[in-house]
């Protein structure tokens, strides 16, 4: 009941019943629960990512807390859109290149598979990085 209480206040949404409340009220409850526990780091025997109605929010959540899409565990940016070979990482303007937040072990990975193989073993895509998120990461907007 406490998070339906934040979510309301957050959102300014009507109070509502998860008994006989429509999917899409459910689902916005349940994507707010799951930011909250990015928010707070609070562990879940599930996987964030399977639970979520709305990847490319959860995505975009574990970028602005780092935190690996996958685990959960401390993350860093890795680039989907290829960053390397003559392109300096501290000089490219980054908004709008696709990226996604990964551990040192699912960034190993990731870069050891391929981009393709990655995505659908985890079932997983990236998110374009706009100017609120190059600030938030101090990455070099434009």
């Amino acid at each position: 009941e406490l998070l339906k209480y934040d979510y309301i206040a957050q959102t300014g949404a009507e109070w509502f019943s998860l008994s006989d409340c429509d999917m899409t009220t459910a689902n916005k409850f349940l994507t707010h629960i799951i930011e909250f526990c990015i928010i707070w780091g609070i562990p879940c025997a599930d996987s964030l990512l399977d639970r979520s109605p709305d990847i490319s929010r959860y995505v975009y959540a574990c970028l602005i807390h780092n935190k690996c899409v996958l685990c959960g565990e401390k993350a860093e940016l890795h680039h989907i859109d290829s960053v390397g070979s003559g392109r300096n990482r501290k000089e490219i303007v980054h908004v709008g290149m696709e990226a996604m937040p990964l551990c040192r072990k699912h960034h190993n990975e990731a870069h050891s598979i391929g981009k393709q193989t990655f995505s659908e073993r985890y079932k997983i895509h990236g998110v374009k990085i706009d100017p609120y998120l190059a600030k938030t990461l101090n990455l070099k907007g434009k």
